[in-house]
């Protein structure tokens, strides 16, 4: 197998960036199986943003320092915040997500990389930047995937909790 090109990793770092717009989309898992009434379906979003705040985003924060020894933060961006992405990396304004911005990751993932062309600490950097970004997706994309079972989770423990 030969080795990446940095017009590849260039192509791929595009690529991750906009598979990041909307990755955290729940709109495939609506509507879900069954309601649970109002006084339970309306606790959906606001139990929903917790587990995200709370839970979701602080352990891949740490699956991330461990992994790749890189420190992140995550925000959501976009109409109902579908777009999970590393606060310190995107492009945007006024809660929107542009994309990812290249050089400010690979800054953070090795702060001697330079931009020279065929410099290896750029194509390091480079290379490890598309693998955070893939890391990130999967796990949005599998979490979304999962809401509704996450859902009917929360369900079963309001109603023994009432």
């Amino acid at each position: 197998m030969t080795r990446p090109t940095m017009d590849d990793l260039r192509r791929w770092l595009d690529d991750e960036s906009k598979r990041m717009h909307h990755n955290g989309s729940l709109l495939h898992a609506f509507p879900f199986a069954e309601s649970y009434g109002d006084d339970i379906d309306d606790l959906f979003w606001e139990r929903l943003d917790m587990f995200i705040a709370n839970q979701l985003c602080p352990w891949l924060s740490e699956q991330i320092l461990d992994k790749f020894g890189v420190t992140l933060s995550f925000s959501q961006y976009g109409r109902g915040g579908a777009t999970f992405a590393p606060a310190e990396w995107v492009y945007g304004r006024n809660g929107e997500y542009f994309g990812i911005d290249g050089d400010a990751a690979c800054n953070d993932i090795d702060p001697t990389w330079e931009w020279e062309e065929n410099n290896l600490a750029k194509y390091n950097a480079m290379t490890k930047l598309v693998q955070i970004l893939q890391f990130i997706n999967d796990f949005w994309e599998n979490q979304a995937s999962h809401c509704e079972e996450w859902w009917e989770n929360e369900v079963k423990y309001i109603k023994e909790n009432e």
